[in-house]
């Protein structure tokens, strides 16, 4: 659901930005637009700036999702991030959250319908494969 590219520029965002939280929008599958994060507490919390939120709209058209990081931790919901999904459930808006975990490193798209949360689409690394190794010696 999000393309490589993409993926990339998430994981690079959220690693410089670290230990901040970073924040933007999704407009597509390959169009993620960071944005100034405003929270009180940027290490715990992320917040964008109404303007910057309007602004983008005028520009891209309506996100289909948020964007935030969670510097250290995984992508799993917070009891914050539930509480929008709550909100954009209650108000019938379909909007998605996307989570940027740098540890581990993963991302998840997260989304609330009838009551449930739910992830639509996850990301992980994957680790090498342990393989048997044999070493030849010169005797």
């Amino acid at each position: 659901m999000i393309a490589p590219d993409t993926i990339q520029s998430l994981i690079v965002a959220a690693t410089q930005y670290q230990p901040m939280e970073i924040c933007g929008l999704m407009f597509d599958q390959d169009r993620f637009l960071r944005c100034p994060n405003v929270a009180a507490d940027q290490e715990h919390g992320f917040e964008i700036a109404h303007q910057d939120y309007y602004n983008a709209m005028l520009i891209h058209g309506s996100p289909w999702a948020t964007v935030h990081s969670h510097p250290n931790g995984p992508a799993n919901l917070s009891g914050r991030d539930c509480q929008l999904l709550d909100a954009l459930e209650l108000v019938e808006n379909s909007m998605k959250m996307v989570i940027v975990g740098l540890k581990p490193l993963q991302i998840r798209i997260y989304s609330k319908a009838e009551g449930t949360y739910q992830i639509d689409w996850k990301w992980d690394v994957r680790p090498m494969e342990a393989k048997e190794v044999w070493y030849a010696t010169n005797s």
